[in-house]
């Protein structure tokens, strides 16, 4: 029989999947240590959980974890990290340079709301918290770490409001601190409480204080 064009079979090519280089490897190894543990440190806290059920969490060896952290405390402050890292990519897409102020100005007030709704985020920043209290030497990493996210969150708000005439840094350094301060507290309250007060009147209560900040400094975001 006479092999014609349509006769002749084919096979499927199918990609082969990229293979990895080590850095790769090993970067997408830490990674996903790191999600598997902010997953069981929400679950049972971060003094109960050990490094054999985060690494059984995530597919890997003991000797996997330890090729990438020194300790369970070394990948608590990787997590604060990843954590700053996500906030600050959040804040530069909202304080996009090429919109005006004024619409600056209505991203970052729902940047801010959305905080309200991030129980989780939350529960882990109070582990954070609570393991560093208990550590002195983590505490001190901690702090450390912190205080380099919120210099770079502050420079953010200079920024922002210094296009609207408020020059001094000491206003803009006591607007974050009391926003933070009370963001925290309210989210706190909702958490704890949520029959008393719910996400939707957490959102409205710091939207009142958000608006009521912008009126006493005679800035408006947009309708």
């Amino acid at each position: 029989m006479r092999k014609g064009v349509n006769s002749v079979r084919t096979k499927s090519i199918r990609p082969r999947p990229r293979r990895l280089t080590r850095e790769q490897s090993r970067n997408e190894t830490r990674m996903q240590i790191i999600e598997a543990s902010a997953k069981i440190f929400i679950k049972r806290g971060y003094d109960a959980a050990s490094v054999d059920e985060i690494t059984e969490s995530a597919g890997f060896s003991r000797g996997a974890f330890y090729s990438n952290f020194s300790s369970k405390e070394d990948l608590l402050l990787a997590l604060l990290e990843r954590s700053h890292i996500r906030d600050r990519d959040e804040m530069c897409l909202a304080l996009d340079q090429k919109q005006s102020p004024q619409v600056q100005l209505g991203r970052l007030k729902e940047l801010i709301l959305d905080q309200v709704g991030r129980r989780e985020i939350y529960l882990l920043f109070l582990e954070f918290k609570l393991a560093a209290l208990r550590t002195p030497p983590l505490l001190k990493k901690w702090t450390k770490l912190q205080r380099i996210h919120r210099a770079e969150v502050q420079k953010n708000f200079d920024t922002l409001f210094s296009n609207f005439g408020l020059k001094s840094k000491a206003v803009t350094s006591g607007i974050f601190v009391s926003l933070a301060a009370y963001l925290e507290g309210i989210i706190t309250q909702c958490a704890l409480d949520p029959e008393s007060v719910s996400e939707k009147s957490a959102r409205k209560y710091v939207e009142t204080i958000w608006d009521r900040v912008l009126e006493e400094l005679n800035l408006k975001t947009p309708e």
